[in-house]
């Protein structure tokens, strides 16, 4: 299948790293493209910048599997608002695809608005795992992370609730924070 990640960027396709937004898993090719995607086993692409419009050009992809990551900067409440957005053409076009959005946890109300967000946009399968390694009441940026996954494999939740308080007590020794994994929308 197809592995891809999109990442937020300015509207000049410029990402976080200030290197044009653009990376890729073979050197040789255009980087802006999708590097093999369909020619074979284990093609993989990676893409940069732009991301939202890069949901809606290059989706579907030929195989009909995958997995998209969506990391975006979230500098600004509205990142939650666009993540949606994106999401939403994206699942119009490709609702059996798997998506991915890494989201932070903060003392901020936007994951919540999200998820609500999410509840109410109809997109079904929808899972929320996050951990946290520090109190939710800490006084830093980001007390941990969280990731809503669309159309997770078969038994993934099952899987991350055993694995994930495993992982907490590897990035917690003191017991600080948690994990969670729960359905926002079965």
């Amino acid at each position: 299948g197809t592995c891809g990640r999109i990442r937020g960027g300015d509207s000049r396709g410029r990402s976080r790293r200030g290197d044009g937004g653009r990376e890729s898993d073979n050197p040789g090719r255009n980087s802006g493209e999708f590097g093999g995607a369909g020619r074979g086993r284990g093609s993989r692409f990676r893409r940069s910048g732009a991301g939202y419009a890069a949901l809606k050009a290059h989706l579907p992809p030929r195989e009909g599997r995958g997995l998209v990551l969506i990391d975006p900067p979230y500098e600004s409440e509205l990142e939650f608002d666009k993540v949606l957005v994106g999401l939403e053409v994206a699942h119009e076009r490709w609702p059996s695809g798997m998506y991915c959005v890494w989201y932070p946890l903060t003392d901020r109300a936007g994951p919540v608005r999200f998820h609500r967000n999410v509840e109410r946009a109809g997109i079904r399968k929808v899972l929320d795992v996050t951990l946290n390694v520090l109190p939710a009441d800490a006084q830093v940026g980001m007390s941990g992370a969280g990731l809503v996954i669309i159309n997770p494999p078969w038994q993934l939740d099952e899987r991350l609730k055993v694995l994930m308080p495993q992982l907490h007590e590897l990035l917690s020794p003191e017991g600080l924070g948690g994990s969670n994994v729960e359905w926002i929308v079965p």
